[in-house]
């Protein structure tokens, strides 16, 4: 069985993001009474963190926002059965009304001072845009319909004379009447009270209290060890590593004839060589397979390189949505982001068969679910699954950018950074390509504290397994430690750690040192 997911799990698994189940909320996972609500045009789950911060940030997000989640409900609806179409139907006559409620409540954000940067603002209205010329090609989905279906034709009718219109009026206001008062700042600092609503959303995300100097202070730590680590197996000088980076932010030549089609051969050779290894290293597998897919024309230009979305039920597949815009600079990091989202990365947590306990009882932590992640990167290669010297550095360069965002986030939530300067640091932190920058630093401004979970998820796991390989030597094992970390499921990263611990101690008691 799937451990069910929460309203808030559904945001995550969005290409190194957790953006996971494509949305959990409504339609995909919440049956009939979800689908009879009207439709509500906020921040969506990744406002939570910021309840009770004066920021309009909860009415924009462009990880979990209502332009990202609607477009996903609205392509599932055809497929339906009659009666929960009928239910659609009178749900998404109401989205004239709930496009002009959030108007109001971002004008009275402008009057307020709580205007949210310029930069979450921009970004989007860009996916407003994207949902809109989708919409204008034909309403979503009609490809599960019959011809002769007279659902077609409601269903079109819905976005034409009422979908479409209310997506252009909403753009419209961003554009003309939103954008030229959004706030000046690029983050929170410049918000009333804003560096304890970080510290807040921080926690929330992380499950960790940490002061912005300690998040800073481990961030650049772990981005010295990296580099260290890169340089070593590059084979290069430190003093040598902007030269290398930029080498390697350029694609290859080789990698320029790469298409959407390499992507996915990659991505499927990934998931095949970990899904063989699983055994050596893991007591349980998941409960359901997952395939590979690519990522919706609509969605591209906003969405980074790739996201997981959990099975809605037994016996349906997960999937790994990869995005085939931008190939070539893509191809670098195409391995450990299919490790990170599938095996023995997300699906692996998200749709393991645990103990009934454990799936009675889900819940949500960023910091153990990202950190998971991460720690699945390394771990494939501990598992020998990158497939070259190059792959492995993929996993190097990603993890530089997984730590840079410890540095980035209080830069420019408590430390009145520019958004140019967090994307300085990044060009100079990391090797990810300019426009794969601005997406990242746009997504730190919008959603605060959440891309911190990833590193320090990963560090927590990871100083967790050097302890009890410290106090076990050589009766460590590694399957054991795995269940000890996946079978309880979410929780408190101290929690994890306390849970190994014990764990390590029984070992030890009932395997004595000879």
């Amino acid at each position: 069985m799937r451990r069910p997911a929460s309203a808030l799990a559904a945001l995550l698994f969005r290409g190194g993001l957790l953006c996971a189940g494509l949305l959990c909320a409504g339609l995909l996972c919440g049956g009939g009474a979800a689908l009879a609500a009207a439709p509500v045009a906020d921040g969506g789950p990744a406002a939570g963190p910021l309840a009770g911060c004066g920021t309009d940030l909860r009415l924009l997000n462009t990880l979990t926002g209502w332009q990202v989640a609607w477009p996903e409900e609205w392509a599932a609806v055809p497929a339906l059965d009659p009666a929960a179409r009928a239910e659609a139907l009178a749900r998404w006559r109401g989205t004239g009304d709930a496009l002009r409620t959030a108007q109001e409540r971002l004008r009275a954000g402008l009057a307020a001072g709580t205007a949210a940067p310029a930069a979450a603002a921009r970004r989007v209205l860009a996916q407003v845009r994207d949902a809109e010329e989708a919409v204008a090609r034909g309403a979503p989905g009609l490809a599960a319909l019959a011809p002769d279906d007279p659902f077609r034709a409601e269903w079109t009718a819905l976005f034409a004379g009422t979908i479409r219109p209310a997506l252009a009026a909403f753009a419209g206001f961003l554009e003309r009447e939103y954008l030229p008062r959004a706030s000046l700042s690029d983050g929170l600092s410049g918000t009333p009270g804003g560096p304890a609503c970080f510290a807040a959303a921080a926690e929330t995300w992380t499950s960790l209290a940490l002061p912005p100097d300690r998040l800073e202070a481990i961030g650049r730590e772990m981005l010295a060890e990296l580099r260290a680590e890169l340089a070593r197996t590059q084979g290069v000088a430190e003093a040598d590593l902007p030269r290398l980076l930029q080498e390697m932010r350029a694609p290859r030549p080789e990698d320029r004839a790469v298409d959407a089609a390499e992507l996915e051969r990659v991505a499927r050779a990934a998931v095949a060589r970990a899904e063989a290894a699983l055994p050596r290293w893991f007591s349980r597998r998941p409960s359901v397979p997952v395939t590979v897919e690519a990522m919706p024309a609509y969605m591209q230009p906003t969405a980074p390189a790739a996201l997981y979305r959990a099975s809605p039920g037994p016996g349906v597949p997960a999937a790994y949505v990869f995005n085939p815009s931008r190939p070539a600079e893509r191809r670098l990091m195409a391995e450990v982001i299919a490790f990170h989202e599938t095996l023995p990365g997300h699906h692996l947590d998200i749709a393991l068969d645990r103990p009934a306990a454990a799936r009675a009882t889900p819940g949500f932590v960023a910091g153990f679910t990202e950190g998971w992640a991460i720690y699945a990167e390394a771990l494939a290669d501990e598992m020998g699954l990158y497939s070259g010297p190059r792959d492995r550095a993929g996993m190097l360069l990603k993890h530089l950018w997984a730590a840079s965002r410890l540095v980035v986030e209080p830069g420019l939530h408590v430390r009145g950074w520019s958004r140019a300067r967090a994307v300085a640091f990044m060009r100079t932190n990391t090797a990810l390509s300019d426009a794969e920058i601005e997406v990242e630093v746009d997504r730190y401004i919008a959603t605060p504290g959440q891309s911190l979970a990833y590193m320090l998820g990963y560090r927590w796991l990871r100083d967790a397994r050097r302890d009890a390989e410290r106090r076990l030597g050589p009766r460590f094992d590694v399957k054991a430690f795995h269940d000890a970390v996946l079978l309880p499921g979410a929780r408190p990263l101290e929690r994890v750690a306390a849970d190994v611990r014990a764990w390590a101690e029984q070992a030890a008691a009932s395997s004595p040192a000879r």
